[in-house]
């Protein structure tokens, strides 16, 4: 069945034009002020987060040797994280890690203060507990011992403590929004990955809430 002919819009009809513009108006209202609200939430507990950011921070152990050479230590790393992008800059020092193994009665403990933790197998169980260090060390190696099987609860006194030192490569690959620390161990490496990534849509409207575009969202945020 065909649609009834429609009468055609005069020209000059203003009427039907300003409720176009009232309607548009409308809804770009509301738009701000979402806006305005999400974001005055967002930004109201400052204190306990990054309103515009998420930041990140992870350890990947990697059980393969890095190549010698620099550019290509680099490209190893970012393909095992899967980057493609380059990165801003590149810095290479030398350095040596030292850790402690210790034997008490049925457990071994390793202590490593280059991850900040303490792990400890037991004799007769599989897998190990991993406990969190919780700062420096005294700098003898009997006292650091101590003070290491103490924060982890075990009193007895150890049978043997073995200062362990390791040379490490450090490559620092500094990424927009991304630092990579790569510690070389020869045999394999470590990554610490840190960073931070934009919050979907709360960035964009903290950037308007907070004025840090142009001057004219002043007054339209006023308005």
């Amino acid at each position: 069945m065909a649609n009834p002919p429609q009468n055609p819009v005069p020209k000059g009809n203003w009427r039907l034009t300003l409720r176009n513009l009232h309607r548009d108006f409308g809804f770009f209202a509301v738009g701000l002020t979402v806006i305005y609200a999400l974001s005055g939430l967002a930004v109201n507990h400052i204190g306990q987060w990054d309103p515009s950011f998420s930041h990140f921070e992870r350890l990947i152990t990697v059980e393969q040797p890095l190549p010698a050479e620099e550019a290509a230590a680099v490209a190893a790393v970012k393909s095992e994280l899967g980057i493609e992008t380059e990165p801003l800059d590149v810095f290479t020092t030398n350095s040596t890690l030292v850790r402690y193994d210790i034997a008490v009665p049925g457990k071994s403990v390793h202590v490593r203060p280059d991850r900040d933790e303490i792990e400890v197998t037991e004799a007769g169980k599989d897998g190990s507990t991993v406990y969190p260090l919780g700062g420096a060390l005294p700098e003898k190696d009997w006292d650091a011992a101590i003070t290491a099987l103490h924060r982890i609860g075990i009193g007895e006194e150890p049978t043997k403590v073995e200062r362990v030192t390791i040379p490490v490569r450090d490559i620092d690959i500094i990424f927009d929004g991304r630092n990579l620390t790569v510690q070389d161990y020869k045999t394999g490496y470590d990554v610490y990955d840190v960073g931070q990534k934009p919050r979907f849509f709360l960035r964009t409207a903290n950037w308007l809430h907070l004025n840090r575009g142009k001057a004219a969202w002043t007054y339209i945020s006023d308005a």
